[in-house]
């Protein structure tokens, strides 16, 4: 078995994987479940299972920020206050998109207006 870092199919971030064989396993950052990719020959693809090929559409904080008219501190409190789902690669959260949305269209109360500059 070794270790290799991949771009993860779900996400597109860099995950670390394990190549056994011409197979690929890796956990999926978003069910910390395990995915083995079986690697087809005749293609010359890896293909993932098909109950991983739906996935949801991730975002930055930065751009979760500019869609709510919020600040990234605004996002990052709504991300642990559970308001906002989001999936935690390394050090780094990535707001769920379905997620922000659904918060944009919910309704809030007024906050302090943004600084400008």
């Amino acid at each position: 078995m070794k270790n290799i870092t991949i771009t993860s199919p779900m996400t597109g971030l860099p995950v670390e994987a394990y190549k056994e064989g011409l197979d690929l396993a890796f956990v999926n950052p978003i069910t910390g479940q395990l995915v083995t990719m079986r690697y087809d020959a005749q293609k010359n693809v890896y293909e993932l299972p098909a109950q991983f090929t739906a996935y949801e559409p991730l975002m930055t904080v930065e751009s979760a920020a500019d869609y709510l008219g919020v600040s990234r501190q605004r996002v990052c409190r709504l991300i642990k206050d559970g308001k906002i789902a989001s999936v935690r690669h390394g050090l780094t959260q990535r707001p769920i998109e379905k997620s922000v949305k659904a918060y944009a269209e919910s309704e809030r109360k007024a906050g302090r207006p943004l600084k400008e500059g």
